[in-house]
């Protein structure tokens, strides 16, 4: 080897040795520090993050209490093994059929008050006729065959019974619309997709809720009740445009004057 390669070769053995020094020394920094070895040589020296301490547990606290909203539920239309008899005529036929066709006594007791005021002999113009005020065809589709039978309390409770709950079973125990139906027809409560428009049926509906103590329900199922704009002494009511005459709808299908 001549004497012109010799300081090549021992510069080049202190280079290496230099870089193994300092990666040896990253390798076994003290354990607050952090070295990092330059990519030109030379050693960085940073200081080594502290742990985060664990994040605390949630504090546990009491569950809150729902708010008790002073309204009343409707009533679960079909029969519940805690239903009462109601207070009223007829309420032993009344309970038992309920019973046999699953129905909620009350709602029944309240539909006949509705309808005949518990006159077994009450008969309208359409021809709906008994306690629960039945039209023959109807009576018929429910078992009752004889128009004579209409007028039989037991009898026509049976079947006005059996078309509550069949009612009820085709609107899936939505009390607001079983109730429209009874008044308006199942049609005319499928058409509009709820309580029908009609203000007998909505004078209706409300007066099955009244009797049921669940008046404070109806503002969400009706919009409130038309109210006369009367101008305060020495004003005039503004001018307003003349309204549209407005399409007159055809008759709902099997909606028939005060009968079922």
């Amino acid at each position: 080897m001549t004497s012109a390669r010799r300081p090549t070769i021992l510069l080049l053995a202190a280079c290496l040795a230099a870089a193994a020094v300092p990666a040896r020394a990253a390798q076994e920094s003290p354990p607050d520090l952090l070295l990092l070895t330059l990519p030109g040589g030379g050693v960085t020296v940073f200081q080594r993050p502290a742990p985060q301490p664990p994040a605390p547990a949630p504090l546990a606290t009491a569950p809150i209490a729902p708010v008790a909203f002073q309204i009343a539920s409707p009533p679960i239309l079909p029969f519940s093994a805690h239903d009462s008899r109601p207070n009223t005529p007829y309420s032993d036929l009344i309970y038992k059929a309920a019973r046999r066709h699953a129905v909620n006594p009350h709602v029944v007791a309240a539909v006949i008050e509705a309808e005949s005021d518990f006159q077994p002999k009450a008969k309208s113009r359409a021809g709906a006729c008994g306690l629960m005020q039945l039209l023959p065809e109807t009576a018929r589709r429910f078992g009752l065959m004889r128009k004579r039978d209409l007028f039989n309390p037991a009898k026509n409770i049976e079947a006005g019974v059996r078309y509550i709950g069949w009612l009820t079973q085709r609107f899936g125990g939505d009390l607001a619309r079983f109730v429209a139906a009874y008044n308006a027809g199942e049609g005319a409560v499928d058409r509009f997709g709820g309580v029908p428009p009609f203000q007998e049926t909505q004078s209706y509906l409300r007066r099955i809720y009244g009797t049921l103590g669940l008046s404070s329900l109806i503002s969400a199922i009706l919009p409130p009740p038309p109210q006369a704009v009367f101008p305060a002494a020495g004003e005039t009511l503004a001018a307003t445009a003349p309204m549209a005459p407005m399409a007159v709808l055809p008759p709902v299908a099997g909606l028939v004057d005060g009968g079922h």
